[in-house]
């Protein structure tokens, strides 16, 4: 039996053998039934938002009987970059999300680790007046089976220019955004990069 930790309900995955059989389910577990003997295993989701650990491994079936195999699947995250101009040194500012917010610092640049999806974010500084933010949308990474590689990003923001939002569509493999501070009060200006 191999069991897995960490996929959505009734997300497909399976279990490849070194014998060519092929299991797949859609719930915690997925039974084996193969003659005995010691296999290569590898274990897979379509859900590529989710990478597993173990991968593959190897498993023994004697009289009938194998080891239970245990693995995890866990959330892929990509690195989402904010950078900032305008702050006096060392202002503290921030970036929130739904999903995650980072910590205050005074740095050009903030990092931030979120899975595939569409995030409403907002850059927040208190520098030496009310707080101020910026509010827009970073995007979502997919696989591109097309060009034969994972990871190709299908970015969505807000430019706000004069009082008008347009939207801009990016294809790469990182994500920044700049966050331009012009005083206290003022909107904070995006673009992406």
């Amino acid at each position: 039996t191999v069991a897995e930790t960490g996929l959505p309900v009734q997300t497909e995955w399976w279990v490849n053998l070194t014998s060519g059989s092929v299991s797949r389910g859609t719930g915690a577990t997925i039974g084996l039934s193969e003659p005995d003997g010691s296999y290569t295993y590898t274990v897979a989701t379509a859900n590529k938002s989710y990478a597993v650990s173990p991968a593959s491994g190897q498993l023994t079936i004697l009289a009938g009987h194998g080891t239970d195999v245990v693995v995890a699947f866990h959330s892929v995250t990509y690195p989402v970059t904010f950078v900032e101009s305008g702050l006096r040194a060392g202002t503290e500012w921030w970036v929130s999300t739904a999903a995650a917010s980072s910590p205050h610092s005074g740095a050009v640049a903030l990092t931030m680790s979120l899975v595939n999806g569409s995030y409403a974010y907002s850059v927040t500084t208190t520098g030496s007046g009310p707080a101020v933010r910026r509010r827009g949308v970073c995007g979502r990474r997919c696989p591109d089976h097309r060009h034969g590689h994972p990871g190709s990003m299908d970015v969505c923001g807000l430019l706000h220019r004069a009082g008008r939002a347009r939207r801009r569509r990016l294809v790469g493999h990182s994500e920044r955004h700049a966050a331009q501070f012009e005083g206290p009060g003022d909107h904070v200006h995006g673009a992406e990069r």
